[in-house]
């Protein structure tokens, strides 16, 4: 139930809310097939211009933690020490400012969600703090799988939500350059080292060098910046 909705059953004496961690992360994915976010610095620009806390605390009322990286730490081979882009609007200019995109305005696109919409809104007025004016384009979801797989989209709003607790379904569905387009690699991102990466990773039964594929992984996501990791949920029944 939606976070608003967790907060009235916690306050009333004949109801009672259960919330637990869940499996599933929100994220900004980012078009890199289409200008400026080909342009790395830029990408960059709006990791470190979303205020992810306040989404954290606005929207999903405390429900919900700050993402480091796309992997929520509940499943294996996330790593939450790989380093994580913090708020910093004045860093967020400077990159700005070095991608050399100007005046650009940007579509987020987002289904109809409505605790989605308000996160939307909050990224809406972060990016024009640095000055990144942008529209919220809601569709309903079938028309935005249909939409987005075929790369009609800047900047999409949604959500990870993992059914099986290993890394590798994160990963290559993401991030693979096999999985661009409707398979789930929204991002249109593609990089041949990441790629050997998750097959190194793919074809090892070794735990213990799946993490340290892993680990390289999301390092390598982290400096590319194709996708910007949100929240990771508590969900409330």
């Amino acid at each position: 139930i939606a976070p608003i909705d967790v907060q009235t059953v916690e306050g009333s004496s004949d109801l009672y809310a259960v919330s637990f961690p869940t499996t599933s992360t929100e994220y900004l994915t980012l078009n890199t097939a289409r200008e400026p976010f080909n342009n790395k610095d830029y990408r960059k620009a709006l990791n470190y211009a979303i205020d992810k806390q306040s989404i954290v605390d606005a929207v999903y009322l405390g429900k919900a933690s700050v993402a480091n990286t796309i992997v929520n730490p509940t499943v294996f081979g996330s790593d939450q020490k790989v380093g994580k882009i913090d708020y910093n609007p004045e860093v967020a200019k400077e990159l700005l400012e070095k991608s050399g995109v100007k005046n650009k305005t940007i579509k987020i696109m987002s289904n109809d969600n409505p605790v989605r919409l308000q996160a939307a809104q909050i990224i809406q007025a972060n990016l024009k703090e640095i000055g990144i004016e942008s529209n919220i384009e809601i569709v309903e979801w079938g028309t935005f799988l249909k939409k987005t797989s075929e790369g009609a989209h800047d900047i999409l709003l949604t959500t990870w939500i993992l059914g099986v607790s290993d890394i590798d379904t994160v990963v290559t569905t993401l991030f693979h350059s096999n999985s661009i387009g409707a398979e789930g690699n929204r991002s249109f991102y593609s990089n041949p080292t990441l790629d050997k990466e998750i097959d190194l990773a793919r074809t090892t039964t070794d735990s213990l060098k799946r993490k340290e594929y892993y680990k390289n992984i999301q390092e390598i996501i982290l400096d590319e910046n194709p996708i910007v990791p949100l929240v990771y949920k508590i969900d409330g029944i």
